[in-house]
């Protein structure tokens, strides 16, 4: 699914300027970043881009790369890839109920 969602692009650029709020996992793949933040932080639309206990995967669509270069160069950057060849990105999102956390996966592709 094509993602020009609002929600996605206003988390990724809360994280950014906020990062203390966040917590960053990468390693398990060169071309990934996992990102975890408290489920109390405001989101809209969490239903639908934060299921409870499922996943959701959504690619961000070529205008919303090409209007956020440096967020996403910002969260690629965070990644253990040294290739630069990414041409998408898709965006993996779920709600981890007992831990009280939302899931944000970067895959660059």
């Amino acid at each position: 699914m094509s993602s020009n969602s609002d929600t996605i692009s206003n988390i990724l650029f809360y994280i950014r300027k906020n990062p203390e709020k966040a917590i960053f996992k990468s390693g398990q793949y060169k071309n990934s970043i996992q990102i975890f933040i408290p489920d109390d932080i405001k989101i809209g639309n969490t239903n639908l881009f934060f299921p409870k206990s499922r996943l959701r995967v959504n690619r961000m669509n070529t205008d919303f790369m090409e209007n956020n270069n440096d967020l996403i160069n910002y969260f690629y950057n965070l990644t253990n890839d040294e290739e630069n060849n990414y041409t998408e990105v898709w965006v993996t999102t779920g709600h981890i109920i007992n831990h009280h956390k939302f899931i944000i996966d970067l895959s660059f592709e």
